[in-house]
């Protein structure tokens, strides 16, 4: 009885990001074709510099 208790919560936990991943995966699938360097991340001294670099780092701050 507690084992299917806990698949029924694994479910409802999987189910609650399918939306949100989906959306994430249709943004970048949109930038790949429509944003040109959208990806492209290169190296200078030793760091980490693009567009999805900056969105990565500056993407969580609140004011």
């Amino acid at each position: 009885m507690a084992s299917n208790r806990f698949q029924k919560r694994e479910v409802r936990w999987w189910h609650s990001l399918v939306w949100p991943v989906a959306g994430l995966a249709l943004l970048l699938v949109f930038n790949l074709f429509f944003t040109e360097g959208f990806f492209h991340v290169e190296v200078r001294d030793g760091r980490l510099y693009g567009v999805l670099i900056d969105i990565l780092n500056h993407g969580s701050k609140v004011m």
